[in-house]
């Protein structure tokens, strides 16, 4: 559950209720983007699209092979990451760009009343897997780093 924070709601800010703080962008007509705190260059990000909804871990610090280099770590450990989670992930490298994504995708976007429903449940979900099974890695691929 999160609750609105004092600042304005036009800057889409306010902290969770475990003391995140939490930000909510959007581009007109595409998509819907709710960012929860970033750390270190990793971002967990809800993305909702018109007929599609993720849950991701978007790694993007400021060095293209930091974010290269973590994503081939936890690349590394992609069955044994997949069977904690429950499920295929999208692992998307990609190598044209500085940052990298790990996401799991769901039907249902934010045009569809019928679908809405339960893809906010069924992201939700993803998003608590997703940051339970690779939080603990990036954890200790960071601590490796340093």
């Amino acid at each position: 559950m999160v609750s609105p924070s004092p600042r304005p709601a036009s800057q889409g800010v306010w902290v969770d209720s475990h003391g995140r703080i939490c930000h909510l962008s959007h581009a007109p007509i595409h998509n819907i983007r709710l960012y929860l705190t970033r750390r270190h260059g990793q971002w967990w990000n809800y993305v909702v699209l018109q007929d599609e909804s993720r849950a991701e871990l978007y790694i993007d610090a400021p060095a293209a092979e930091d974010n290269k280099a973590l994503f081939d770590t936890l690349h590394a450990e992609r069955l044994a990451i997949e069977a904690d989670f429950g499920g295929a992930l999208s692992w998307q490298r990609l190598d044209d760009k500085r940052a990298s994504r790990i996401s799991f995708t769901v039907p249902g976007g934010w045009v569809d009343d019928q679908t809405w429903p339960s893809a906010i449940e069924q992201t939700v979900s993803a998003m608590q897997r997703l940051y339970r099974t690779l939080s603990p890695r990036v954890a200790a691929a960071d601590g490796a780093s340093t």
